[in-house]
Protein backbone atom coordinates (compact mmCIF):
# COMPACT_ATOMS: atom_id res chain seq x y z
CA UNK A 1 0.00 0.00 0.00
CA UNK A 2 1.33 3.50 -1.00
CA UNK A 3 -0.55 6.17 0.58
CA UNK A 4 0.68 9.27 -0.67
CA UNK A 5 -1.06 12.11 1.21
CA UNK A 6 -3.75 12.24 3.60
CA UNK A 7 -6.65 9.59 3.39
CA UNK A 8 -9.23 11.07 1.38
CA UNK A 9 -11.36 8.14 2.59
CA UNK A 10 -9.61 6.65 5.77
CA UNK A 11 -12.27 3.78 6.46
CA UNK A 12 -11.36 2.37 3.29
CA UNK A 13 -7.55 3.47 3.88
CA UNK A 14 -7.25 1.81 7.20
CA UNK A 15 -9.26 -1.52 5.58
CA UNK A 16 -6.65 -2.11 2.85
CA UNK A 17 -3.75 -1.29 5.70
CA UNK A 18 -4.64 -3.62 7.88
CA UNK A 19 -4.48 -6.77 5.67
CA UNK A 20 -0.89 -5.01 3.73
CA UNK A 21 2.50 -6.07 4.21
CA UNK A 22 3.91 -3.06 3.15
CA UNK A 23 3.11 0.49 4.04
CA UNK A 24 5.47 3.22 1.84
CA UNK A 25 4.51 6.59 2.64
CA UNK A 26 6.02 9.63 0.78
CA UNK A 27 6.53 12.38 1.98
CA UNK A 28 7.92 16.09 1.43
CA UNK A 29 10.25 17.35 4.10
CA UNK A 30 8.22 20.13 4.84
CA UNK A 31 5.99 21.41 8.00
CA UNK A 32 2.90 21.07 6.42
CA UNK A 33 3.72 17.70 5.19
CA UNK A 34 5.11 16.57 8.41
CA UNK A 35 1.30 17.50 10.29
CA UNK A 36 -0.15 15.04 7.63
CA UNK A 37 2.30 12.26 8.52
CA UNK A 38 1.36 12.52 12.05
CA UNK A 39 -2.06 11.69 11.04
CA UNK A 40 -1.07 8.98 8.89
CA UNK A 41 1.22 7.08 11.41
CA UNK A 42 -1.73 7.13 13.58
CA UNK A 43 -3.86 5.90 10.96
CA UNK A 44 -1.37 2.73 10.05
CA UNK A 45 0.25 2.44 13.98
CA UNK A 46 -1.86 -0.47 14.73
CA UNK A 47 -1.63 -2.36 11.65
CA UNK A 48 1.14 -5.58 11.09
CA UNK A 49 2.83 -4.07 7.94
CA UNK A 50 5.94 -2.67 8.15
CA UNK A 51 5.63 1.05 7.23
CA UNK A 52 8.33 2.77 5.23
CA UNK A 53 8.61 6.38 4.91
CA UNK A 54 10.14 8.38 1.67
CA UNK A 55 10.87 11.37 1.08
CA UNK A 56 10.25 13.43 -2.37
CA UNK A 57 10.85 16.50 -3.78
CA UNK A 58 14.44 16.84 -1.69
CA UNK A 59 17.05 19.44 -2.18
CA UNK A 60 19.64 17.54 -0.76
CA UNK A 61 21.59 18.78 2.10
CA UNK A 62 18.38 20.52 2.81
CA UNK A 63 17.44 22.08 6.39
CA UNK A 64 14.33 19.72 6.05
CA UNK A 65 16.12 16.87 4.63
CA UNK A 66 18.56 16.60 8.13
CA UNK A 67 15.64 17.51 10.14
CA UNK A 68 13.20 14.85 8.64
CA UNK A 69 16.09 12.24 8.27
CA UNK A 70 16.82 12.68 12.41
CA UNK A 71 12.85 12.42 13.21
CA UNK A 72 13.21 9.14 11.30
CA UNK A 73 15.93 7.70 13.39
CA UNK A 74 14.64 8.99 16.87
CA UNK A 75 11.20 7.68 15.57
CA UNK A 76 12.45 4.31 15.08
CA UNK A 77 10.75 4.56 11.77
CA UNK A 78 11.91 2.66 8.61
CA UNK A 79 13.43 4.77 6.02
CA UNK A 80 13.71 3.87 2.14
CA UNK A 81 15.69 7.14 1.46
CA UNK A 82 14.70 10.16 -0.79
CA UNK A 83 14.27 11.48 -4.32
CA UNK A 84 15.93 14.60 -5.32
CA UNK A 85 13.67 17.77 -7.35
CA UNK A 86 14.48 17.82 -10.31
CA UNK A 87 13.73 19.68 -13.69
CA UNK A 88 14.01 16.04 -15.16
CA UNK A 89 10.80 14.65 -13.60
CA UNK A 90 8.61 17.70 -14.07
CA UNK A 91 9.47 17.89 -17.74
CA UNK A 92 8.84 14.03 -17.97
CA UNK A 93 5.43 14.35 -15.38
CA UNK A 94 4.14 17.28 -18.15
CA UNK A 95 4.58 14.93 -21.05
CA UNK A 96 2.90 12.18 -19.39
CA UNK A 97 6.10 9.80 -18.53
CA UNK A 98 7.84 8.58 -15.42
CA UNK A 99 11.19 8.85 -14.12
CA UNK A 100 12.27 6.05 -15.71
CA UNK A 101 11.51 7.55 -19.05
CA UNK A 102 14.15 10.60 -18.76
CA UNK A 103 17.21 10.68 -20.06
CA UNK A 104 20.05 7.88 -18.60
CA UNK A 105 22.17 10.02 -16.48
CA UNK A 106 19.16 12.38 -15.14
CA UNK A 107 18.77 12.52 -11.44
CA UNK A 108 15.25 11.65 -11.58
CA UNK A 109 16.22 8.62 -13.61
CA UNK A 110 19.04 7.82 -11.01
CA UNK A 111 16.90 8.22 -8.07
CA UNK A 112 14.06 6.27 -8.77
CA UNK A 113 16.30 3.05 -9.98
CA UNK A 114 17.90 3.50 -6.67
CA UNK A 115 14.20 3.39 -4.89
CA UNK A 116 13.51 0.55 -7.58
CA UNK A 117 16.41 -1.60 -6.34
CA UNK A 118 15.44 -1.11 -2.29
CA UNK A 119 11.86 -2.07 -2.78
CA UNK A 120 12.83 -5.17 -4.38
CA UNK A 121 15.02 -5.99 -2.03
CA UNK A 122 12.11 -5.30 0.48
CA UNK A 123 9.76 -7.30 -1.12
CA UNK A 124 11.86 -10.50 -1.86
CA UNK A 125 13.99 -10.30 1.71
Amino acid sequence: LVIDGAAANVAVTKSIADVADIIIIPVQASPDDFIQLGELLELVEPCKADVYMLLTRVRKNSKWLALAESFFIKNKLNYLGFVRESEDIKHAAYRGATAHECKRKSIAKIDANALNEKIINILFK
